[in-house]
């Protein structure tokens, strides 16, 4: 393999990503180049070879291809489309509500939330495995009414948005976007983007900054400075939550 065999394999996937407007491909012809690199600097080690084709290649040949920045939020309208059609998708189209109401992370955070993480005061206190951090988050009576389980039907440390039938086993929201993408006709949104809905329907509605980034759990990591954080600003967080869950309940015409 020479330059000019690496450089039509990377421009090919390339041309497909830039085609396609995928950030996916682009991101496949990057990692490609790094791996045909650290094959090829193996190879010089042992050495099997004598140069490094990916050295010899333009410094801008990924540009085009690099991963946008995700800046997808819903629309009031589209969130007025959407809200019927997760109604309709059982417990995963519930956990899609409750992501939207709360703005915690998809698939490590609503989506493995778990019984016992709720408090009798409405509270969830969970540790977000990405950060590593605890989070308190007030669950409005709207978001309450949407837990698709009472907890004396389900097992003590089961999850919230379980498989029917196995609370030990977490719904699987990604098949269930292809469901309501399809239902809503609207093709474009994803999980996460529901969390980036949510931050910027709070700084719409007036929300302060400082309350956004503690809801988003983007404070400080010491645990006592978050303790402190938490007990000073918790009835501005709670306040925050209900006024956004009341604007969506009108939106929605709930």
């Amino acid at each position: 393999m020479d330059r000019n065999d690496v450089l039509d394999l990377l421009t090919s996937v390339v041309d497909r990503a830039v085609a396609s407007c995928s950030n996916g491909r682009g991101s496949i012809a990057i990692h490609v180049k790094g791996l045909v690199r650290r094959i090829y600097r193996h190879g010089l080690i042992l050495p099997a070879v004598s140069h490094n084709p990916v050295d010899l290649l333009p410094t801008d040949l990924l540009k085009a291809a690099r991963p946008r920045p995700k800046k997808r939020v819903l629309t009031d309208e589209e969130i007025r489309t959407l809200w019927p059609a997760w109604a309709s998708a059982g417990v995963a189209g519930a956990a899609f509500q409750v992501l939207l109401l709360t703005g915690q992370r998809p698939h490590i955070e609503v989506g493995l939330m778990r019984w016992s993480e709720i408090h009798e005061d409405s509270w969830w206190q969970f540790v977000s495995s990405k950060t590593e951090k605890e989070n308190r988050i007030y669950l409005t009576p709207l978001t309450m009414s949407l837990l698709p389980t009472s907890r004396k039907d389900s097992s003590t440390d089961g999850f919230v948005f379980a498989k029917p039938g196995q609370p030990d086993k977490p719904v699987d929201l990604r098949n269930a976007v292809k469901t309501i993408r399809s239902r809503s006709g609207i093709t474009d949104w994803a999980p996460h983007d529901l969390r980036r809905t949510a931050a910027t329907g709070w700084a719409h509605i007036g929300v302060d900054e400082k309350i956004i980034e503690i809801i988003l759990n983007h404070g400080p990591r010491n645990t006592s400075q978050r303790h402190y954080i938490w007990w000073k600003y918790q009835d501005q967080v709670q306040q925050a939550l209900i006024q956004w869950s009341d604007y969506l309940a009108e939106l929605c015409g709930l």
